[in-house]
This record gives structure tokens, sequence and C-alpha cells, in this order.
């Protein structure tokens, strides 16, 4: 069973941080589309860095996110060599210490699951889909898509309906930590489904809190972690 765990860091974003630890076995791979920011993350630890540069040409804030998000889903397609991998947990780049708690998360790993998700950061009655909407659209830095952010939110309350669920037993999944069973027979299937809905809009906690129910039977969702990974600031924003 062989496992990784990748961060993508594309157009400068965040600055360059040191492979965090990881379970022995993990691979620690960094993707960049910067060559000296490579050389750096194998000097700082990782164990692999790959230099990605299709993306280069690319400026408009909005397109740079769905190659994030296409990142998200299919990184496989992107890095070939991650097909070496069973299984690839994704994390973002300005990381600086994991959970406590997030080896746990990577045992969960088997062939049972195609899609790995945590929540728990939230708690209580801010921990749902409804309330993240909500602090959602007080993101002044999204307001190009609050539009699609509400009318995919509105769908999706009918889509939980349809499964017998409403938004206030949708808990907040993050899209900061999830991993893939990339052998997994529904993994194509469920990533083709998140992709979609990151095409239409930019909020990717409501879109895989959502996924997590849809699919109940091909995602674990853990809610060990205790919160107490740091991370840095990232160096832009779009």
């Amino acid at each position: 069973m062989a496992r990784c765990l990748i961060v993508k860091n594309f157009f400068s974003y965040d600055p360059v941080v040191a492979k965090p630890e990881l379970p022995k076995g993990v691979d620690g791979i960094y993707i960049t589309d910067n060559e000296e920011d490579q050389k750096k993350a194998l000097s700082l630890g990782w164990n692999k860095a790959f230099l990605v540069t299709q993306f280069l040409t690319v400026i408009d804030p909005l397109r740079k996110r769905e190659i994030i998000a296409l990142m998200n889903c299919y990184p496989e397609t992107v890095v070939s060599e991650l097909l070496a991998y069973d299984y690839v947990f994704i994390c973002d780049s300005n990381v600086v210490k994991l959970d406590s708690n997030y080896q746990v998360f990577l045992d969960q790993a088997s062939s049972n699951y195609a899609l790995y998700v945590t929540s728990g950061w939230y708690r209580g009655d801010e921990n749902n889909i409804t309330r993240e909407l909500v602090r959602s659209l007080a993101n002044s830095r999204w307001s190009y898509n609050f539009n699609e952010i509400t009318s995919c939110y509105q769908t999706y309350v009918q889509l939980l309906d349809r499964v017998g669920l409403n938004p206030g037993q949708c808990p907040v999944v993050s899209a900061k930590y999830i991993g893939w069973n990339l052998r997994h027979p529904t993994k194509k299937t469920i990533a083709d489904f998140v992709y979609g809905e990151y095409m239409k809009h930019l909020q990717g906690n409501i879109t895989i809190s959502v996924t997590a129910k849809l699919f109940p039977n091909d995602v674990y969702h853990y809610t060990g972690f205790i919160n107490d990974g740091k991370v840095c600031s990232h160096l832009l924003q779009y």
C-alpha cells in the first residue's frame, strides 16, 4: 500500500515550507510551477518535487482556482508519477504543521473508500453548509463568484432533500485535507462530480461536504482532528 502526501504551489501563491512530519513510508511530494521553488522544496526535506509548467501563462483569478481544482481532483493526470501510489493525500501548501491526529487519518486508507475527508473545525450550530454559505458571502475576495456559490448551494439543498437530509445535517468538510484511493472503482465518478462543481463555483468546502453525503458508501469521513495544525500566510490572494 503506497501512500503519499502532496502539496501544490502554483503562481507563487505560498512560500515554500519544510515538509511536515509524516509517518514512515509516506512520501512528501511538492508540486510547483517554479524551478527555484522546486529546488528549495527538496532542500527543505520533501522526498520528491515535480515541476509543472503548462499553466504558467494563466493570469485570470478564476482560471487559477480552476487549475487548483484540477489538482485536487485529478493530480495523477497532471503528474503521472503519482500513479505509482495507491493513495494520494492532499493538503494546502501553506501547512507548516499537520494536525496531531493526521497519521490516524492517513491510516484509514483502505480498499473500501475512494475519497477521504475530514470535518470538525466548526462546532455545534456553526458546523453546517448553511453557515458556511454565510461565511463565504462575507469573504470579499470571492465577490465575483457570489451568485454562483449561492445558486449551487440552492441546488445542493435539493440534492440533499432527495436523500432525506437537510443542510443542517451536512457538516462542513475541509477542502484543505482530502485523500484519494486511485485504485477505487468509483474514484473517477466522485472526482468528476467534485470537479464539475468546482467549475461552477469556488466554495470547495461546501462541494466536498455535499459529496460526502451523496456518496456515503465510498467516502470516509474522519472527525478526529484536534485542530492543532499550523499554517503560514499566503503570499498572494486570488
